[in-house]
């Protein structure tokens, strides 16, 4: 019989059934191997073993959580309240905060973040960070950035520095977002998304070189991260070039070929190098992946329009029209294709549809000028909605 690892792990807590860390050590392998159900049991077990000690509870809380139990998420939280040692931490509190920030029930949460606050300590400036992240999930910027900032002079911190970053990006303040990613990146330097940020600033700022530059370090800390691959691979093609870019794109998808922008990008990649087969493999596994995005459906459609293929065009477009009624360039591109298959009446109405929804865009006029150069048989009735345009403007 074959012994595994998990075997030694149970073992081993079997023979020191009082030692709190080896019964932590096999309810963490249980996570690790997604057996949850056998997590739940154990980290009950250890709640009932260990009084007094509230992780058990905590971590209880965060797998009902993930399991979408909120019930249970509570009374997990609220049995690690009861068990707090003396003096209490006010950990718990927080959890619960954070419990309700993610069910968007903003009023309890920040109610619960007051609460660990009293207990000040350590836990004061991790208070002042979650009620930062309560206000940036309410779009109130001016707000989290206080509370962010309150918390960062309590307990300098990479995540706090992170997210005051990840705001003056939000608000388009990328000179002002560049030193907290810089420093968010000296607090800890082995994370690799750190890097990516700062590239994201130093790119948006001008600084496209430097930008680039932060690109291998992270590529170095993460080497087999499909994410980061996919980021390093997004950033080459769009300020270096696609044969840089390729490799990033083409590894992000082998460690993840579930990632439907990875297939996107790549596509485009290949399109632009003419690589017409596998081009079209990609944008069409993009689509498969997430059949209800209109901007794909679209995307997939300017492909086949491109390569001439009229009919699938149609098709794709269609379905964009079908997901999201308000995407003006999904009714423009639709209508010349309908125009170049002779179906004239119901060509001009979605270059009409186009023109309502974009009504004083000077993209969609010019486009629709071209058309009329294009089409001749059509060309009085464009040129009237065109004065049509210029009129409501």
């Amino acid at each position: 019989m074959k012994y595994t690892l998990l075997d030694f792990y149970e073992t081993r807590a079997k023979i020191e059934p009082r030692s709190f860390e080896r019964q932590q050590e096999l309810a963490q392998v249980y996570r690790q191997l997604a057996e949850e159900e056998l997590a739940v049991k154990q980290y009950q077990a250890m709640a009932d073993s260990f009084p007094g000690n509230i992780e058990p509870y905590v971590q209880l809380g965060e797998i009902f959580q993930q399991q979408n139990k909120p019930a249970l998420v509570l009374q997990a939280y609220q049995e690690a309240i009861a068990s707090e040692p003396q003096p209490p931490t006010g950990y718990p509190y927080l959890k619960l905060a954070q419990f309700y920030r993610q069910q968007k029930n903003y009023e309890q949460a920040m109610h619960y973040t007051q609460e660990a606050a009293k207990f000040g300590g350590s836990i004061l400036a991790l208070a002042h960070q979650e009620q930062g992240h309560i206000y940036w999930a309410q779009q109130k910027r001016v707000e989290a950035r206080q509370q962010f900032s309150i918390a960062m002079k309590i307990s300098p911190s990479a995540e706090l520095a992170e997210s005051l970053g990840r705001l003056s990006m939000e608000q388009k303040h990328y000179d002002e977002a560049i030193p907290y990613f810089q420093q968010a990146i000296q607090l800890a330097p082995q994370r690799a998304y750190f890097h990516i940020s700062l590239a994201d600033a130093l790119v948006a700022s001008g600084q496209v070189k430097a930008g680039l530059s932060e690109l291998p370090q992270a590529i170095a800390i993460e080497p087999t991260s499909a994410n980061i691959n996919l980021k390093v691979g997004e950033l080459l093609w769009q300020h270096q070039s696609a044969t840089e870019a390729q490799p990033y794109l083409e590894k992000a998808i082998r460690l993840d070929s579930q990632n439907s922008y990875a297939h996107l990008l790549l596509a485009q990649v290949y399109q632009s190098q003419q690589k017409i087969a596998p081009a079209g493999e990609h944008f069409l596994q993009a689509v498969e992946l997430q059949p209800d995005n209109a901007w794909l459906q679209y995307t997939v459609g300017r492909w086949y329009q491109e390569q001439g293929h009229l009919p699938e065009a149609i098709t794709y477009f269609r379905r964009a029209t079908a997901l999201s009624t308000d995407l003006a360039w999904v009714h423009l591109h639709l209508g010349e294709v309908l125009l170049q298959t002779n179906q004239q009446t119901e060509g001009m109405a979605e270059l009409k549809k186009a023109m309502v929804l974009e009504p004083k865009s000077s993209e969609v006029y010019q486009y629709i000028s071209a058309l009329t150069l294009r089409y001749p048989k059509k060309a009085a009735e464009l040129k009237e909605q065109l004065s049509a345009m210029t009129t409501n403007q």
